[in-house]
């Protein structure tokens, strides 16, 4: 099970992070681009059998 987590870093930008570690093409983005891209890593996982949930860390 993967976590993908989206995070709002410290310039207001978001994050987001698989199994809580940040890839630097995942930098950076806003809101819509951030939650577009969880999305698209969660069905890239799926096609190799893996699970993910994502989780909104600024909305916790």
């Amino acid at each position: 099970m993967h976590i993908i987590a989206i995070k709002q870093n410290d310039v207001g930008n978001f994050d987001v992070l698989i199994n809580d570690f940040d890839f630097r093409v995942n930098r950076n983005l806003t809101i819509e681009k951030a939650k577009k891209r969880a999305v698209e890593i969660k069905s890239e996982l799926a096609k190799l059998g893996e699970r993910a949930i994502i989780k909104n860390q600024t909305l916790d």
